[in-house]
Formats: structure tokens, C-alpha cells, sequence
């Protein structure tokens, strides 16, 4: 650590500690500018501790009290106390450090240690991470380090002992010295290895990854004699040694006893590389022990020197080792102690006695080599005796029944399995015995049967296995296959291999005799009490597991089974006027009656009228008889009288003597004969009466009559240059009339009298009928009437909350030729009803040339410019009438990418106008005033359909004449158009173009209006679909990454007594959405009778997201897996109109994963991905454990560098992390791992081409918690 430090990390060793001297002086010899404290750790006080001010806690405790091989003394073993010590004084410290790193050996991560540490670490506010590793985790590049004979790259270290994941193996095999491989598979065996063990080596040895040993040995010119082994460890450990050679790519690990003890401690290097293992070790123990260290004294074993086992661990050339291994340099000396000579050579050094070839070292006159020969002898003998006495006993194979015989002091023990027994494990053991009542014995009431050797469980008929721990899943077949239109319950089985289960049947099914399988329709038309409505009478359809009625009989309402009697008059008082009575009747427009006291139609505001009550309080007429009107009272004159009450004598007028219709006029010498009335012609002129602007006095009543005609095609303009007639209340007495028409059936225009000018009046049509009418007294000057034609104009928008409108010249007839457009508008939340008290239009085959449309909800756009999307009209400000001034305006219509603007005029009416320079329309191709144009247009014939080229279109009128009347058109997307109903103005269930298949589309009725649209540019080769009209359309399945789904006969009112059923099945690894656009459900407290459910599943068993019902729209819903579950469910009373929800899926998020593995698929897998996605999941286990991730399909439009469609995965929680690799194209993927606890995943598709997308398999890795 401290040469990682010293490498590039700017960090300060203040102190290091330990109580072993070597490591102490080689720490010293190294880094002698760092403080050494040779102590033990409980040894330093809180006060140094303080002292020192550090960041971090570098801890590697004793690993005796926890290594398996051990005592396991844990907390209570006296080499935890310093470790117990830092935890103890850690809270206490004055300045707590920033990081604690510790390893340890495995067996700590269960200890009452490593819990102490926890609470300890949680008590100063520490976070922190563990992990439990074997040498494989860590075994990656080596810093690299230039020596004199080679760079260090990589080397494999191998353990004596295998991990306990069993990753690392020791190995034993290696090339001579031309790099050929010395050792083949299953060639021999040889010293104490097996086969197996063999093939391991081998494999690590051709690992060309891997540096050969020879890349790390010192280069010979340090003298290396005294590493070589001895013949004593040579002739007695041969068998253990792991002997490597320099061209080996292994070694196992080295050990503080590496050089005092042979066996387990590090490998051995063999200097003779041409001679091979086999011929020194064949017949081995054969030979006599001159022949056996001759053969081991041709390898030529030695140690590795420190400075070689320094380079294998990665420390650079400058690293110093001082007082290591067999090279000591303590100098020795000699003392007295107590009249005794003591030799002191340190703990490293030998006390060598050398003398001359004839010299002896003899003690007490004894010559120390016979002693010393004479013990190897007796060591040799006794060697020998122990082999020869271990060969007899087992000789005999005295263990049965594959039992372990083990050599004792002239005896021997059998070691036997678990179900044999006895000296000789002979005797069988009785599991059923031993085994009763714990986890091996038999289960679930089964029963057990002893055997020799082993024993067996006989289960009941509804359990299996090796212990009866299963139970039978007779329904695992799944509900579909075993039930048809059901749901499957398992029960118990009675009998062996006889499956036992139960049906329960969906709605509209039943099971046949002799079958579980619910596969018989109810015919429920068919029962005593029918479904449908009786009275009146309904039709009832039968289908195969359900029925449906047919729609209820015009005036009434209900969904077929209950239909009851439109009341019209409940709402508006059914249109009638507030004062009418409203009589409820069979059909869709009620009867109105007027009270007493009033007259008219009974319908809408105007629809009744007060009549006056002057002829019942007094009579005015003196010599008549007096009649009450709606505007006052006329008096009919008896013979000889005259005037308005009556009142007056007839003069000489009254004999009428003038012919031919003229008028008697009475004058101061007599009278004259005033002649009016006449039928006129031409587009513009005038009339007036009387002749002269004289006040005049006429003797008798007079009457006259004009019609005025113009062109066909136009309209009459009416101006009243002059107008002065006696003045009376309601115009009793002298009148101007007018009626829109050629006589007085024609509608009333308006009835006038006084000295003031009427406002000026148009006509609907080219003809208007005036009546003129003078009692016997006229007391004004007269008038004059102006007519001018023009072109003629009609409709208007309506916002009143009711109203009428009329055809042109209602009630007379209607003008030839003539366009006429209304828009009826109320306040939001409220309904339209539109009922017809008359039609009479000119019939034809497919209404083609007299007709009247309507449309609902059409938008309409009647400003000057704006911006536009969807589908609607353009109708030009003040259309049909000549604008008050210039004015230019510009539409943009804007729809979604992939879609052109397709424009369709309904009228043009740009008159008189040839240039198109200054009054016309300009139709663009794009957004702008500058994009390509398509064309301009004026003059009054209809311009042909025009198609945008791209998703946008741009038009500008000009109107500067007042021969511009404007224009309508219609704009809609181009689409392949799914609708639910059988009109185009149904409500829109799908729009679809591009090669990706549309989802499966259910309609809410027995009707769907589909509809393709081609433009004039490119082509392709179309769509085929099928339908099928067996199944109703409430519920369904829904897969597609987004669509619409609504309650049955929206946007009319739901039907009664309905439940309806929506499963929505994402991709795996994404969830839904839905928001609503209109919500209407009958309200209850607690949503108990019409209601809308969500689940956070697949059935109504799963977590409730909310219920919903009333007229407020519901939040946004998500759910947190792969399914959502909707039910809708109304009941017999009064129903709204339902609710229009969307859905879609969503891609992004964090995938929690609770369970050990799961899959992530592109939206709509396996079919085309949509175009234009970008998705992006963060997939996060537990901290500590890593992922593995494998892919089973990958299929893109990605382009030759991925540029366009393609997956990319970073080692992480976001795309700061590293990033793993961008994949794309049609290739399988490689199999991977990240290293923390995340993996994010980043999918991305453009607006081109598509296809099926991935599908990856994740899971949770290995055995590492944090």
C-alpha cells in the first residue's frame, strides 16, 4: 500500500505499525523517512493517536481468531484485542478519520467482530461497503516495472488452496525449454497428482496471456547456490514439492514459511529445464534413496530469491529486502551468560563449524557427524518400520460398502457412508428412523420405506418428489387449454396420476356434460326472461359467450335491455317557448301549445305571443266591431263609416269611383284617383307613393302592392331615401309591409310607419313583396323605396343557449343555387340537441344537389390566420360578405411527422378578379411565407385538392375588392384512419402509415368507419387486414406501445348493467401510462355502482392505483410493472357518457431487482419498435452485488457506425458511468458483467426504418453483499 501511495496519490504515511521486527526493519530499510512505531496497536493512547491527525486507517487484524482452520476463538481470542482496541478508542478520537480500509481473511464476515465494527462504524456516521473476494477478483495488470531482462506485464498467481467458489485450481504443468509442451492430457501420473489436477496446470500454462516465470528471475549474477534445496528436503518432501520451471506461467502462493518449511508454502523452480518430471518420478518409490537424490539433484530445485518473489508480487527494482528469507545480515557475536558461551547469530542465521578434510567437531569427545548419521539411520529405519506396519492392516480391504479404511496402531477403523454402519459398515442404517420428523424424511403424510443402503418415500396421490415435498398443479396446463372460457382451480388429488380440478365458467359459458371444459354457450336470448327489452320490444342477437341488444326504438333510450320514453321536455322545456306547455310524444321533437292569452308556434323565444286585452276592458270601435291582434286591436266598419275607431262619416270617396285600382283621394273641390302598385324588374330602381310629396287626404282605405325581381342569383338591397307616414301605435293605421318573397306568404321582413327612415333590409332570395296601406286619413307625405341587387349571403354563428335558424326566405321557398353555413356554439360541459320542426328540400338520389349537412365538433376557424393542427375548416373573415377593408391573413397548418396537410376548398367566391395579384389565395408548401409554392388561386372556380409534401402548409388571402367574398376549405392529415363508429366524424380510434403493424382495434359498437387516403407522389404496396364481428367491444387486451381505449357507445351515454374488462401488457421492462380526455361516470359516495378501477397488475387481485367515478377528470396512472389491469363496471340507473382514456408505454425508469434475474426487451418486442423512441433504464440491485447480463436478440437499423438506431450500456447508474459499449445491426451480443451495482441502458430509434428491437436477460451476480 505504501508503494501504491508513492506511485502517484498524493498522501502522507504518519505512522506505521506493527509488532514483527523483520517487517519492521524491511518497512525501515525502504521507507525510513516514515515514523515506525514497533508496538502493539493497544499500546498507543488516545493522546497519540490525536496527536497524529490522519485521513485514513489502513487495518489488516490478526486473521487466526476467524480463518476456518482455526480455533475460530472470534471476539474472545486474545489476537482480536487490538482490533477491539481500535474500535473502542475510533468513537473517542478527536477528529474522526475520512476513510478505514481493512481485509481480512473469509470467516470475518460472520464474526461477533465484524458486528462490533458495523454498530461501530454506524455509531461515528461511517458508511460503508464489504466485500467478500477470492484472489481471482483481484488478479488484473501488475503496475508495469522495467528490470533488466524483461517489462512485467501480467503473472498468474494460483492458491494452494482452492477458493471457495472454486475458481482458482493449483495447477502444475509448464514448456521445456524450446516452448514446446512437455506434458500431454492423461499421459501419465505421477507424485501425488491426478489426473484432473493435471489438466488444470495445463490450461493455466497455455494461458498466452500470462507471463512465463523467466520474465521475473533475477539474471544469474548473484551467486545462487545457497537458495538450492537440501538433500534432506528433497528425499523427504519429493512428493509434495509444486515444481515449476521458467518457461511455467504459474507459481502457488508464497508464505512467511516459504524457505523454513517445504510443503504448502510456495513453489520450487527447477534450473534443469531439459529434463523432464516424468523420468525422475516414474517408479519413484522403487528406488533406493541414493537412486532418489540422484534422480532429484538432476532437476536442480531451488528457492526463489526475494528479490524473484518481490518481482512475482509486483514491488518495484528499488524495494530493499533486508532481513528476509535465507540472506540475513545480522552480525553475529559471542557472550557470557551465567559460566556459559552463548552464540548469537539472529533469527535467520546459521552457527557453522568448518574445519579441514581430516578435521573433526567433536563434543565431549563424541564426533558429532557419527551422531548425527547414526540419528538420520534410526530416522530411515523407523521411516521404514512405520511403512511396512501402515501396509498390513488395510492390506485386507476389511471396509464393505465403499467404506474409508484408516490405519491404526496394529488395528485399523472404517470411516463408513452415512447409511451404512458397524465395525466393518455391514449393517445397514434405518433412515426412515432416523430421518422422521426433520427436513430428509418423508413428507406431507407419505410414507417411508427402509431399504438396504438407502430408503424411499411413498407419496400421496397429490404429492411427488424425493421427499413428498410437491404438490400437484393440475392447472399448470393453464385455464385457456384445460377450461376454454374459464378459469382453472386445482383441488386435491384423490387417486395416483388421476389430475383433479374444477372450472368456473366466464360469463356467457357453462360446462357440457360430460366435460369440465367450458366450451357450451348460454343462449341467453333463448331463456325464459329474456335479456332484452319487451316493452317496447327489443331484438336480442345470441354470439357465442354473449349477446347484445339491438339499439332501442326511436323516442326512446337505454342500452336495449331497459328502454324507457325520451322525455325531450326535461331539458329547455324541450325547446319550446318558456310559456309553452311541452307535451312529451313518441319521436324527437315535442309538441308545443301556446297559453291562453297568447298565439304562435309554441316554438323557441319567439314562439308566443301576447294578445292585447283592449277590446275586452273598453271597446274602442264606435261603429264597428273591435278584434284583438298580438300588436293591439283592428275595428271592422260598418257600412258607411270609417276611420280607425269608426268614428267617421264616408265622404264622396265612399262610393269608390275610381277604376282600375286607383285610390280615391279627397281634395278641397272634389276628389281624385292616386294609382300604386305594379310588378318591377332590373338590378337596381325605385318606386314611391304618392306620386307627389304633398300632404294629401285620401276618402277611402288604400292599398297597394309591388313586386320588385332581380337576377336569379342575386339578392335585393333595400334603402329608403325618403319615409314619412302617420305615426300609430304598432303601425295600426297607415303601414309600409314587407315580405321576403312574392307575396305575403313569404316571411315578414318588418312592418313600418312615422317620419322615421327605416334600417336598411337584404333579402334572402331576388324578389321582395311591399303592401302599402292607408286608412281613410293620410296624414303624412309618403315614401320612396331604393333597390340595388348584389350577391346574396347567409348562415352566421350562434351562441345563444337556444335558437332557430331557417333556410333562406323560410317560410317561402329558398333561392336556387345558394351556400349557406351556420356554427352553433354553447358553454363547455353542455350538449347540443338539434331537432327539425320542417324539412322540404328538393329531392334527389344521394342528396347531390339540394342538401343539408351537419357536423359535430368540426373546427371551425374564422380569424385571420393562425396556427392549425388536426383536421378542421377555414372559412375566411366575414365569408360571403365583402370585407369592411383590406386585409391579408396567413394560416399554418401543422400535423404530426410523417403526415402531409391534405387541403380541400368547399367554396371560393373571389369575383371579377383575373390577375391573382391583388385578391387571392397562396397555398405553400412548408411553414413559412418563402417555402415552395403550390399555387394561387381567384375567381370563383374551385381550386382542385391540394397535398402538402411535408407535415406543414402555408396560406395567405388577400382581399382588396369588394368582389372578394372569400373562401371555405377543409384540412385534414393524411392517414390510414381507423374510426369507432360508422361515420367519419366518429370518435378516432387510430391513424396509422409507416410499415409498423397497428395494434388489434376493438370498436364500442356494431359499426367502424375506416378510411385510406393516398396522395399523387410516392406509392407502396398498401395493407390487408381482416375484421371480425363475433365479439363485442367492451375490454380487450392491449399490447401496443400507446393507443386509446373508452367505455362501449362513447361518446353517447355508457350502457346499464355493463362490466367491461382492459388488460394492458407492456414489453418487459417498461410500464404503462394512461391519462383521460373526458371522464363522465354517474356519481356515488364512495364510487360503489358506476365506477372505474385500475390495477397495478394483470387482475383485480393486484394493488389498487384509484377508483374513480363523477365528472372529474382522473390523474395521471402509471404502474410499477409490465401490467395494468382496468375494470369498468355501471349499474342500472341513470349512466353519462363514459370516458375517453390513452395510453402508452413508458421506457425510462429504475428497474429494482428483487428478484435474482429478469429481462428488459425494446418497446413492442418481438414486433417493430416505434420510430423516433429514446428509452432509457437504470436496472439497480442491492449495494455490493453486481449484474450479469446476456442478450438473446438484437435487431437494428443502426447504419455502419450505429448512428442511427442502436443500444448502448454504461457500468452504472447513468450515462456519466462508463460507458460498456453503443451496439446495432442484426449481430447476437456478448455476454457481460458490470462491476458496481447498476447497469443502465440507453435505446435510441429515429424516424426512418425499424425492426424488432433486443431482448436482454439480466441478473444478479455471484456471492457479494453489501
Amino acid at each position: 500500500m505504501k508503494i501504491r501511495l508513492a506511485s502517484g496519490i498524493p498522501a502522507e504515511v504518519v505512522a506505521a505499525v506493527d509488532v514483527n521486527t523483520v517487517a519492521n526493519e524491511v518497512y525501515a530499510h525502504n521507507f525510513s523517512t516514515t515514523p515506525l512505531w514497533p508496538k502493539t496497536i493497544e499500546g498507543i493512547t488516545l493522546k497519540e493517536f490525536n496527536s497524529l491527525s490522519f485521513d485514513m486507517i489502513l487495518m489488516s487484524p490478526p486473521c487466526q481468531p476467524f480463518t476456518r482452520i482455526g480455533r475460530q476463538g472470534d471476539i474472545s481470542d486474545p489476537r482480536s484485542k487490538s482490533f477491539l482496541y481500535i474500535l473502542d478508542i475510533l468513537p473517542k478520537l478527536t477528529r474522526l478519520p475520512k476513510y478505514l480500509l481493512l481485509e481480512n481473511v473469509r470467516g470475518f464476515e460472520t464474526s461477533s467482530a465484524r458486528d462490533e465494527l458495523i454498530q461501530t462504524l454506524k455509531k461515528c456516521g461511517f458508511t460503508y461497503q464489504e466485500f467478500l473476494l477470492s484472489p481471482t477478483y483481484i488478479l488484473t495488470d501488475f503496475p508495469s516495472q522495467e528490470t533488466e531482462n524483461s517489462k512485467t506485464c501480467k503473472v498468474a498467481a494460483t492458491v494452494a488452496e482452492a477458493s471457495s467458489q472454486g475458481l482458482m485450481k493449483d495447477l502444475s504443468s509448464c514448456h521445456d525449454a524450446n516452448g514446446k509442451q512437455c506434458l500431454e492430457k492423461g499421459e501419465f501420473l505421477y507424485k501425488l497428482e491426478t489426473e484432473s489436477e493435471l489438466e488444470r496446470k495445463q490450461q493455466w500454462d497455455n494461458n498466452l496471456s500470462l507471463q512465463m516465470l523467466k520474465s521475473f528471475l533475477q539474471d544469474g549474477r548473484e551467486e545462487l547456490s545457497q537458495y538450492f534445496l537440501p538433500l534432506k528436503s528433497l528425499l523427504r518432501y519429493a512428493l509434495l514439492l509444486d515444481i515449476v520451471k521458467p518457461t511455467c506461467r504459474r507459481s502457488t502462493c508464497f508464505t512467511k514459511g516459504y524457505g523454513h518449511y517445504v510443503e504448502g508454502t510456495g513453489s520450487v523452480l527447477q534450473m534443469a529445464e531439459d529434463i523432464q518430471l516424468e523420468s525422475v518420478f516414474k517408479s519413484f518409490d522403487d528406488l533406493s534413496e541414493d537412486e532418489k537424490l540422484k534422480n532429484l539433484s538432476m532437476l536442480q530445485l531451488r528457492y526463489f530469491t526475494p528479490r524473484e518473489i518481490a518481482n512475482l508480487h509486483g514491488f518495484p527494482p528499488e524495494f530493499g529486502m533486508c532481513l528476509v528469507f535465507l540472506k540475513y545480515s545480522y552480525k553475529p557475536r559471542m557472550s557470557s551468560e551465567g559460566g556459559n558461551l552463548i552464540f548469537h547469530t539472529g533469527s535467520a542465521n546459521n552457527i557453522e563449524f568448518r574445519t579441514g578434510s581430516q578435521g573433526r567437531i567433536k563434543l565431549n569427545e563424541e564426533d558429532l557427524a557419527d551422531v548425527f548419521s547414526q540419528i538420520v539411520n534410526i530416522e530411515d529405519r523407523l521411516h521404514n518400520l512405520e511403512l511396512t506396519f501402515l501396509k498390513k492392516a488395510c492390506n485386507s480391504n476389511p471396509c464393505q460398502n465403499s467404506g474409508t479404511c484408516i490405519n491404526l496402531l496394529d488395528a485399523f477403523f472404517c470411516l463408513c457412508p452415512n447409511n451404512w454402519q458397524g465395525p466393518d459398515c455391514s449393517v445397514d442404517v434405518n433412515e426412515c428412523q432416523i430421518y422422521e420428523g426433520t427436513s430428509l424424511g418423508c413428507q406431507n403424510g407419505a410414507t417411508c420405506i427402509n431399504k438396504l443402503g438407502n430408503y424411499s418415500c411413498m407419496c400421496t396421490p397429490e404429492t411427488y418428489g424425493q421427499y413428498c415435498t410437491s404438490e400437484f398443479d393440475d392447472c399448470q396446463g393453464g385455464s385457456s387449454l384445460l377450461c376454454g372460457h374459464g378459469v382453472c382451480v386445482d383441488g386435491n388429488r384423490e387417486q395416483h396420476h388421476q389430475p383433479n380440478y374444477t372450472c368456473i365458467c366466464d360469463d356467457g359459458w357453462m360446462s357440457p356434460p360430460g366435460s369440465l371444459a367450458c366450451n357450451a354457450d348460454i343462449d341467453e336470448c333463448s331463456l325464459s326472461n329474456p335479456p332484452c327489452s319487451v316493452n317496447p320490444p327489443v331484438r336480442c342477437i345470441n354470439m357465442p359467450g354473449f349477446y347484445f341488444c339491438d339499439p332501442c326504438p326511436t323516442g326512446y333510450e337505454g342500452d336495449g335491455k331497459v328502454c324507457t320514453l325520451i322525455n325531450i321536455c326535461s331539458v329547455d322545456n324541450g325547446g319550446c317557448h318558456p310559456l309553452a306547455v311541452c307535451n312529451n310524444v313518441s319521436g324527437i321533437v315535442p309538441n308545443c301549445v301556446c297559453p291562453d292569452g297568447y298565439t304562435g308556434n309554441g316554438y323557441g323565444s319567439n314562439g308566443c305571443f301576447a294578445l292585447s286585452t283592449i277590446c275586452q276592458t273598453h271597446n274602442p270601435c264606435v261603429n264597428g266591431q273591435c278584434l284583438d291582434i298580438a300588436s293591439g286591436y283592428n275595428c271592422e266598419c260598418d257600412p258607411g263609416w270609417i276611420g280607425i275607431n269608426c268614428s267617421e262619416k264616408n265622404g264622396e270617396c265612399s262610393r269608390n269611383p275610381c277604376y282600375c285600382g286607383g285610390s280615391c283621394i279627397t281634395g278641397v273641390n272634389g276628389y281624385s284617383c292616386e294609382y300604386c302598385g305594379g310588378s318591377l324588374s332590373g338590378s337596381s330602381g325605385s318606386f314611391s307613393y304618392p306620386n307627389n310629396s304633398e300632404y294629401v287626404q285620401i276618402d277611402q282605405t288604400v292599398n297597394c302592392n309591388w313586386v320588385v325581381r332581380t337576377n336569379y342569383n342575386k339578392i335585393l338591397h333595400i334603402t329608403f331615401p325618403f319615409f314619412q307616414l302617420e305615426e300609430s301605435s304598432d303601425c295600426r293605421f297607415d303601414y309600409l309591409q314587407i315580405h321576403d318573397g312574392e307575396s305575403t306568404s313569404a316571411n315578414m321582413l318588418g312592418k313600418y310607419c312615422g317620419p322615421h327612415q327605416p334600417e336598411q333590409l337584404f333579402s334572402s332570395h331576388n324578389s321582395l313583396y311591399f303592401l302599402f296601406h292607408s286608412d281613410h286619413m293620410i296624414r303624412g307625405s309618403g315614401f320612396r323605396v331604393k333597390w340595388e341587387s348584389q350577391q346574396p349571403e347567409c348562415g352566421g354563428e350562434l351562441t345563444s343557449t337556444y335558437g332557430t335558424i331557417n333556410s333562406p326566405g323560410y317560410p317561402g321557398n329558398y333561392p336556387p343555387n345558394r351556400d349557406c353555413y351556420w356554427i352553433i356554439s354553447t358553454n363547455p360541459g353542455l350538449f347540443i340537441t338539434f331537432a327539425f320542426g320542417l324539412l322540404r328540400l328538393e329531392h334527389h338520389d344521394n342528396c347531390t344537389q339540394d342538401y343539408l349537412e351537419k357536423y359535430v365538433d368540426k373546427c371551425i376557424a374564422t380569424a385571420c390566420g393562425g396556427s392549425l393542427s388536426g383536421e378542421g375548416v377555414i372559412r375566411s373573415p366575414y365569408f360571403t360578405r365583402p370585407l369592411p377593408k383590406g386585409r391579408i391573413c396567413e394560416w399554418i397548418i401543422t400535423e404530426p411527422e410523417g403526415n402531409i396537410v391534405i387541403l380541400n376548398f368547399i367554396n371560393f367566391r373571389i369575383y371579377n378578379v383575373t390577375a391573382c395579384n391583388s385578391d387571392y389565395v397562396e397555398i405553400r408548401n412548408g411553414g413559412s411565407a418563402v417555402s415552395p409554392s403550390l399555387g394561387k388561386y381567384c375567381g370563383n372556380t374551385i381550386p382542385p385538392v391540394v397535398h402538402s409534401r411535408h407535415n406543414s402548409l402555408h396560406i395567405k388571402f388577400r382581399a382588396s375588392s369588394t368582389t372578394n367574398l372569400g373562401f371555405m376549405a377543409e384540412y385534414k392529415p393524411f392517414d390510414i384512419a381507423r374510426r369507432n363508429g360508422g361515420y367519419e366524424t366518429s370518435p378516432l380510434l387510430g391513424k396509422y402509415c409507416g410499415s409498423s403493424l397497428p395494434p388489434v382495434t376493438i370498436s364500442h359498437g356494431n359499426t367502424l368507419w375506416i378510411k385510406f387516403v393516398s396522395d399523387i407522389y410516392l406509392t407502396s404496396t398498401g395493407f390487408s387486414a381482416y375484421w371480425d364481428g363475433t365479439s363485442t367491444g367492451c375490454g380487450g387486451i392491449l399490447t401496443s406501445s400507446s393507443g386509446t381505449f373508452m367505455s362501449p357507445n362513447y361518446p353517447m351515454p355508457y350502457y346499464q348493467n355493463v362490466k367491461c374488462y382492459w388488460l394492458l401488457k407492456s414489453s418487459h421492462g417498461n410500464v404503462f401510462e394512461i391519462y383521460f380526455d373526458q371522464f363522465h361516470l354517474e356519481p356515488y359516495p364512495s364510487c360503489y355502482i358506476d365506477y372505474l378501477a385500475v390495477y397495478d397488475g394483470n387482475s383485480s387481485n393486484s394493488t389498487m392505483l384509484g377508483k374513480f367515478c363523477g365528472n372529474q377528470i382522473p390523474p395521471t396512472i402509471r404502474s410499477t410493472g409490465n401490467n395494468m389491469y382496468i375494470n369498468l363496471k355501471t349499474g342500472y340507473s341513470l349512466n353519462g357518457r363514459g370516458f375517453l382514456a390513452h395510453f402508452k408505454q413508458v421506457c425510462q425508469g429504475i428497474i429494482i431487482a428483487n428478484h435474482s434475474q429478469g429481462i428488459l426487451e425494446s418497446l413492442d418486442y418481438p414486433n417493430n419498435y416505434p420510430p423516433g423512441v429514446y428509452c432509457d433504464w437504470t436496472i439497480q440491485t442491492t449495494t455490493g452485488n453486481t449484474l450479469n447480463y446476456s442478450f438473446q436478440a438484437l435487431s437494428t437499423k443502426g447504419g455502419d457506425r450505429c448512428e442511427r438506431d442502436h443500444l448502448k450500456l454504461y457500468d452504472g447508474p447513468n450515462t456519466q458511468s462508463t460507458l460498456i459499449g453503443t451496439f446495432c445491426g442484426d449481430n447476437i451480443l456478448p455476454s457481460g458483467g458490470t462491476t458496481n451495482s447498476s447497469l443502465h441502458v440507453v435505446f435510441f430509434s429515429d424516424q426512418i426504418d425499424e425492426s424488432t428491437g433486443f431482448q436482454m436477460l439480466w441478473k444478479v451476480n455471484g456471492y457479494m453483499i453489501i
